[in-house]
């Protein structure tokens, strides 16, 4: 399967961000992009995701904390993975990630290279992780 084919669900509240990954993703994935915690969990029931990229302090009354452990816990998705980027950089921001059920951790600002490498990782442990 060609990267293109890979769906990425982007679940960021900055608009600046947002653009961003528009500009940086396109022509590896599909992108799904929403602002909200209840949004992403809309589009999660009708899509099939390859991967999240997503930011840990959304705006509102849901934290992306909150939905790392609704997707792991509640869901049961065990195999989708979830890279948790935010602007906290302390270590305590990625344990708390890791805690919640994300598979990696990035803070802003990010690294083009490192970001894509990040998810293709992501996506081919996921792939290797479905046939078994």
């Amino acid at each position: 399967m060609t990267e293109l084919s890979k769906t990425i669900l982007i679940v960021e509240d900055d608009l600046m961000v947002q653009t961003l990954y528009r500009y940086l993703l396109p022509n590896h994935y599909k992108l799904l992009v929403t602002d909200t915690v209840l949004r992403a969990k809309k589009i999660m029931e009708t899509n099939k995701i390859d991967c999240i990229i997503l930011d840990l302090a959304l705006t509102g009354d849901e934290s992306g904390l909150i939905l790392a452990r609704f997707i792991r816990q509640e869901q049961k998705d065990l195999k989708t993975p979830i890279l948790a980027v935010t602007a906290h950089a302390f270590p305590v921001d990625r344990q708390q990630a890791l805690d919640a059920g994300c598979n990696d951790y990035m803070s802003k600002p990010i690294n083009e290279n490192i970001m894509l490498q990040t998810i293709a990782n992501l996506i081919s442990t996921k792939s290797e992780n479905d046939i078994d």
